[in-house]
């Protein structure tokens, strides 16, 4: 990996989620479309961090160009698809559509994903804009995130 990908991961914030998708209608159609983000807070180092899903909070352009990727494990070298598309759903979940490409990898990916072996899907985002609420969690000050989300994965560790 070069010194260049290592300073993209080290900047680079991600969170998981439990796979909930549908699949694409027809039998080699390997698009999924599955939510990768939400309100759901997490604590980060600095206190709860809650990924704000107010419309004008979120920067969709790259994530939605169909040029961000679908890779393996947040690893920049492991691209197994792409996401086509994604937006701001009315239950305040960011979701997408995203495609698995036909090499050997995001073959068995696929699978995996299809048996149910693959369970857990990450993004990868910048955060642009941070906020202090008056809100506190267990004493540990609470946070709303502007944000711009960059990639997405599939992922064994949660």
């Amino acid at each position: 990996m070069t010194n260049q990908n290592k300073n993209i991961e080290k900047n680079l914030e991600t969170r998981t989620f439990a796979l909930d998708f549908e699949r694409a209608k027809g039998e080699d159609d390997r698009r999924v479309s599955l939510s990768f983000a939400s309100e759901e807070p997490v604590l980060r180092d600095f206190g709860w961090e809650i990924l704000s899903h107010e419309k004008d909070d979120i920067d969709f352009e790259f994530i939605d160009s169909g040029r961000s990727p679908l890779l393996l494990n947040h690893d920049p070298e492991v691209q197994i698809g792409v996401v086509e598309s994604a937006n701001l759903d009315a239950d305040r979940k960011s979701r997408s559509v995203v495609r698995f490409g036909k090499s050997e990898l995001a073959s068995e990916i696929w699978q995996d994903v299809n048996d149910k072996i693959r369970t857990n899907i990450s993004v990868g985002y910048r955060v642009t804009d941070l906020k202090k609420t008056d809100e506190q969690r267990d004493g540990v000050d609470v946070f709303r995130a502007s944000w711009s989300p960059k990639e997405i994965s599939v992922v064994s560790v949660p």
